[in-house]
């Protein structure tokens, strides 16, 4: 989940949905407009490179409507694995292991793709995806500004009930959730991670940050 202070609005443009604003450092900012586009298309499902490759057109197509920023949903690539809901984890075994193999690394070939797309554009890439490190899945969130250089790469925190059988846990590094940019402080969070924002562990550098 993107979330964008006040400053930014109003939003002209979208792709399904709308960003999120929080309303609480609204009276300390300045007015400031730019367009963001927020990604609810359907997925690649268990394909990363046709993931990839439709990022990269929605970047563009993004870029060409007057976007400044483009967010994509939690687990973008390789989209968000629905089967850890049905079934036991012996049935849903065959998928966890083509789910595995369709997650990225966060500095791999397809992440360098993203960050090229984003420098081609010039234009802000908030992106969510599988993370694989070594045997181990995160679900990741990166930041990409309109150079390519990665703002800001996090883990959720604590994936939320099942997820916790093929996901796993982040480090203390992720709890940095807001860059400065010219846009203004933008945040992003995962899902059940915006409830855990109002807790004394997120609320602190959050606040911290205005985010």
């Amino acid at each position: 989940m993107l979330s964008i202070p006040p400053s930014t609005l109003p939003i002209h443009y979208s792709l399904g949905a709308i960003v999120s604003c929080h309303p609480v450092y609204q009276v300390r900012m300045s007015i400031r407009q730019w367009k963001a586009a927020v990604c609810q298309s359907e997925p690649c499902w268990f394909d990363k490179v046709a993931a990839i490759e439709k990022s990269i057109r929605l970047i563009r197509e993004a870029k060409q409507n007057g976007a400044s920023l483009i967010a994509f949903s939690e687990v973008w690539v390789p989209g968000y694995p629905n089967f850890l809901w049905s079934g036991n984890y012996a049935e849903n075994l065959p998928l966890v292991q083509k789910y595995m193999a369709n997650s990225i690394s966060a500095y791999g070939d397809e992440m360098l793709q993203i960050r090229q797309a984003a420098a081609e554009n010039k234009i802000y890439v908030s992106f969510g995806f599988s993370e694989r490190a070594g045997h181990s899945l995160y679900l990741a969130q990166m930041f990409i500004g309109p150079d390519g250089n990665v703002l800001l790469h996090r883990r959720k925190t604590k994936p939320t009930h099942v997820e916790r059988t093929i996901f796993g846990d982040s480090t203390g590094d992720s709890l940095k959730t807001v860059v400065e940019t010219p846009l203004g402080r933008i945040g992003m969070l995962n899902c059940w991670g915006e409830f855990l924002s109002w807790t004394p562990l997120f609320r602190a550098p959050c606040l911290q940050a205005r985010s």
